[in-house]
């Protein structure tokens, strides 16, 4: 996953993917440096966050998304879309119960700039 930073600043995250029950099937913690990288949307400052060894995601099963993001202020996304569609997968997206498009990453307003895959 891709974070939104600011540039070539230092920031603590942890990133957690969850399934529908909260069970944790990944977690990652640690200080990482935002750089500026090319994406769909043109360059920015990001943080790439890296599962190793990646996890498995089945097809029409919800799943959580987290990261708890301190540091510096940092870029945020606009007008992000409810769903997308790449290599033949479609990817749906809710903010989470109680979000508030203040502070918290919605659907249409964040920090998630990026997700990459490999279908199996």
């Amino acid at each position: 996953m891709r974070l939104f930073g600011s540039k070539n600043n230092e920031y603590s995250v942890t990133a957690k993917i969850s399934d529908t029950n909260g069970v944790a099937l990944a977690t990652k913690t640690g200080k990482f440096l935002s750089e500026l990288v090319q994406s769909e949307g043109g360059e920015c400052h990001g943080i790439d966050i890296v599962f190793k060894p990646p996890v498995a995601l089945k097809k029409r099963i919800n799943y959580c998304l987290e990261a708890s993001i301190h540091g510096p202020a940092s870029f945020c996304g606009q007008g992000g879309s409810s769903h997308v569609e790449r290599a033949g997968v479609k990817f749906f997206f809710a903010s989470k119960a109680g979000a508030v498009e203040i502070r918290d990453t919605t659907v249409s307003s964040g920090q998630f700039s990026e997700f990459v895959f490999t279908v199996y």
